[in-house]
């Protein structure tokens, strides 16, 4: 069946996920409506009892084991699932929404996960860490990017969310990678605005981008710079772009979650 066959209120149906009813009933009246809500918020506070549950029996399985509480892979490839079928959420409303659902659920396996940062006078570092952990774990707060990377090697912290001002990236200790990146929503090859480290294996999402140094005098094809100093360069490189042999890679994160549409880019996308 074509499109332009269809009714308009099932056709509205099939794009925006609203019920082909919701167009032309009017609406209940608000002591309904506010009483709806509240059954929802009760269903939904069920399911998140009930995903505590399971969480909690994950912890269980993972005890004594050096199994990582810190999954961003796994974290990015969930929320492109729950975008891919956002209804009438917004991207940034899902993602804010999920960041803080999996904040808990790793302070549930580790109540002490530690998020070290390094912060100018403005904030803004603190705020890519809320972006990414929400406001739940605990943070320390540290003056040099050199502090934060012996807080990871020394086990003080968990995970350190880092600015690409600097050269840090050019002396990373041991063990110490690249394992996910800052906002998590932002254009698809927008540079991010922070790193962040964790002294622990990848976690391959699926759609993964390769952080890497190189000499100065590369220029690769296809990759995007991160920052730079006279020694080496910090690029990034997409699914399928080739790294020179001359590249040095410090770890990976996954490809961000593109913003949602705007109006402006919905009717340009019909043209």
């Amino acid at each position: 069946m074509k499109l332009r066959t269809l009714p308009a209120a099932l056709l509205l149906a099939s794009l925006t996920g609203v019920p082909a009813w919701a167009d032309k009933a009017p609406p209940r009246s608000l002591e309904v409506l506010r009483g709806e809500i509240d059954r929802v918020d009760q269903n939904l506070l069920r399911l998140l009892n009930e995903r505590a549950a399971i969480v909690d029996e994950v912890g269980r399985s993972k005890s004594g084991t050096k199994a990582p509480v810190f999954r961003p892979g796994r974290q990015a490839a969930l929320l492109r699932k729950l975008v891919s079928a956002q209804g009438l959420q917004t991207r940034e409303t899902l993602t804010r929404v999920w960041t803080a659902i999996i904040a808990g659920s790793i302070l549930q396996q580790r109540p002490e996960f530690t998020v070290a940062v390094v912060d100018s006078a403005n904030g803004a570092t603190a705020l890519l860490a809320q972006d990414y952990f929400g406001t739940q774990p605990p943070r320390l707060a540290l003056p040099t990017a050199e502090a934060a990377l012996s807080a990871l090697a020394e086990h003080r912290a968990d995970v350190a969310v880092m600015s690409l001002d600097g050269t840090w990236w050019q002396r990373m200790p041991e063990g110490v990678q690249v394992l996910a990146s800052a906002p998590l929503v932002r254009a698809d090859r927008e540079r991010p605005a922070a790193l962040i480290l964790a002294r622990q294996d990848i976690d391959p999402s699926g759609d993964d981008v390769t952080v890497a140094r190189l000499p100065p005098d590369v220029e690769p094809a296809g990759a995007v710079l991160l920052a730079s100093d006279s020694g080496r360069r910090l690029w990034a490189f997409a699914k399928g772009v080739a790294l020179p042999s001359s590249a040095e890679p410090i770890g990976i994160y996954a490809k961000p979650i593109a913003p949602t549409p705007s109006a402006e880019d919905k009717a340009s996308a019909r043209k």
